[in-house]
């Protein structure tokens, strides 16, 4: 079939263009550095220049390819001539520390706005994109509703392009602080008397290594912890949104947005929220997940296995207002529920595709 389509000289130009572009963010996302450089870049922060061996740093002016991380709309006539194309990259890239050494990348687009792209390797993304494509017939889904889309309920979704089975782009979601990043520094900032959450941490450890530790022994320790670490995601809500009505709008889109992620999260056995894997949008203050790469009740198998069927800790709670779960929270959960039940079909249709293409660690 590719050998007829490229007899075509304009769809062979096309798909030469994609496969150089392909193997340019592949190249990338295979860039190896040593501990040592690694530990000196990342907290140094400082952007590594592409140099004159990879290939990404030599793109320029890619008329016929569209931005990767850009929404594309359907054109019906299918020439697509108006498209907001790759006009080059910029000549440097960060690492952002984790396991695989992801690198931030910056795509200028014909449009001359910045598209911030992820380049992971070493990780198979076909999983995130599949679970993406989900969440985005979710958003369908509830737009079809009447109860939930007069609720307004909705998943933020972002890119996901999987280039091989080790390696693919994500989009950066722009405006977007760590719900873990704000913890850590509102926590000294607003209960000064409290614990440091490092002490916790150390507490909750020790305890559970303990020899003579039971259930009853683990559970005091923690309740001590809860009565020395207070919750503080309320004032995130305090500090940005000063109008009365923002702070009120905005804490309702919260709560909605965590309502519809935790039961969709929990249909599809998603693990792995800590708080580094939750982002909240500044602008609307809506809750963004990311890395999508333990689902299916995977988190189960883990060493500690993840029993919960979402994040719903105090600080998670703290930011829904004076009633915390019930109201809002407790009614968009059981709406969107209502929803995804009643087409569950439609959902399962999706996730078939694992069965025919199974991923690189099964």
């Amino acid at each position: 079939m590719l050998n007829s389509v490229m007899k075509h000289r304009h769809l062979a130009q096309i798909i030469q263009e994609y496969e150089f572009l392909s193997e340019a963010y592949i190249e990338l996302a295979a860039l190896k550095f040593n501990s040592n450089d690694r530990k000196k870049l990342i907290n140094s922060k400082k952007p590594v220049n592409f140099g004159s061996k990879l290939k990404l740093g030599k793109v320029k002016e890619l008329e016929r390819i569209p931005v990767p991380t850009k929404t594309l709309p359907i054109d019906p006539t299918c020439t697509y001539k108006n498209i907001v194309h790759i006009k080059y990259y910029k000549s440097s890239f960060q690492l952002i520390g984790g396991i695989n050494l992801p690198k931030v990348i910056e795509c200028i687009g014909s449009d001359g706005q910045t598209y911030k792209q992820l380049v992971k390797g070493s990780d198979d993304l076909r999983q995130d994109a599949v679970l993406s494509k989900i969440f985005s017939l979710v958003n369908i889904l509830l737009q079809k509703n009447q109860s939930t889309r007069k609720r307004q309920l909705s998943i933020r979704t972002y890119h996901i392009i999987p280039l091989s089975p080790r390696s693919g782009i994500i989009e950066w979601v722009q405006n977007t602080i760590p719900f873990g990043t704000y913890l850590t520094e509102a926590h000294p900032k607003y209960n000064k008397n409290d614990i440091l959450p490092l002490e916790c941490r150390m507490m909750l450890h020790t305890e559970q290594q303990r020899k003579n530790s039971t259930p009853k022994s683990k559970l005091n320790v923690y309740n001590k912890v809860v009565e020395q670490f207070k919750p503080v995601f309320r004032y995130f809500f305090q500090e940005r949104y000063k109008d009365p009505f923002d702070w009120y709008n905005k804490k309702i889109s919260y709560t909605k947005s965590v309502s519809v992620n935790s039961v969709t999260g929990w249909v599809v056995g998603l693990g792995d929220r800590h708080c580094m894997n939750i982002l909240i949008d500044l602008n609307t203050a809506e809750a963004i997940h990311i890395d999508l790469g333990i689902a299916f009740d995977a988190g189960k198998l883990l060493s500690i296995p993840e029993c919960i069927p979402f994040r719903l800790t105090r600080d998670v709670v703290d930011g829904m207002g004076i009633n915390k779960v019930e109201g809002v929270f407790r009614k968009c959960c059981e709406e969107t529920l209502k929803v995804l039940r009643k087409n569950s079909n439609v959902l399962l249709t999706i996730l078939d595709v694992f069965r025919y293409d199974p991923l690189y660690n099964w």
